[in-house]
């Protein structure tokens, strides 16, 4: 059981889901969805990781292929 995977995958949806709502890649960094769960801070908790070079090259590549603003 791996928590930091289950967070992904977790917060992989809600931006699928986000993405398909909103129509735009980008989530403001005090959103959260209807179940108030912070996706404003997953996302910029990615950013921040890749930038640290601690995000996993398969899961930049799962956000890069969704088109993820990394800049």
């Amino acid at each position: 059981w791996d928590t930091n995977t289950e967070d992904f995958q977790f917060g992989l949806q809600r931006y699928k889901e986000f993405i398909s709502k909103f129509g735009k890649s980008k989530v403001p960094h005090s959103y959260k969805d209807k179940d108030g769960y912070n996706l404003g801070l997953w996302f910029y908790n990615k950013k921040a990781q890749k930038k640290a070079g601690k995000l996993r090259t398969d899961r930049e590549k799962i956000l890069t292929d969704l088109g993820f603003p990394w800049e």
